[in-house]
């Protein structure tokens, strides 16, 4: 197996494997995500490919893309109440369904602890729906654990 950086040649497995990710968050909050479509998708991940400080990683099994992960660097300032914080956000991650459970996922997040360490970051941070405990597994079993919950509320009419 080998991870590389993508390359335009990866936009469309990336972009349709975006669309698919993002299905299942409509499907899960459609109150909270829009339905997006291939092109837009294709556009998006053209940007984040010349963002700087943005790390849009494939990886290859059997010279056949198998997954990628899009991750940034974020900068946040101290402020009163907290330090200043540098980590390595993932926003998205996926590997083909018929390569998963055979090591794509964990090779995919042993680069973003080296992407990680070699940018001296604080962590790697991640978001996961509760609908997802695939996820949550998957994560909790590399390494990452609980950081703050996020609540929410719908006002009363």
């Amino acid at each position: 197996m080998h991870i590389r950086d993508a390359t335009r040649e990866d936009l469309r497995f990336v972009a349709s494997s975006i669309c698919r990710i993002q299905d299942a968050h409509v499907d899960a909050y459609p109150h909270v995500y829009r339905p997006i479509c291939f092109d837009d998708a294709v556009e998006h991940v053209s940007f984040r490919l010349v963002t700087p400080d943005c790390f849009i990683r494939v990886a290859e099994y059997d010279d056949d893309v198998a997954g990628f992960t899009i991750a940034e660097i974020h900068n946040i300032p101290q402020c009163f109440f907290k330090l200043r914080q540098r980590y390595l956000h993932l926003s998205q991650i996926e590997v083909r369904p018929d390569r998963r459970c055979s090591g794509v996922g964990a090779a995919l997040v042993a680069d973003l602890d080296a992407i990680a360490k070699l940018n001296t970051l604080d962590r790697i941070e991640l978001n996961v729906w509760d609908f997802n405990s695939t996820a949550s597994r998957f994560f909790a079993s590399h390494g990452f654990s609980r950081f703050g919950t996020r609540w929410a509320k719908t006002p009363s009419t």
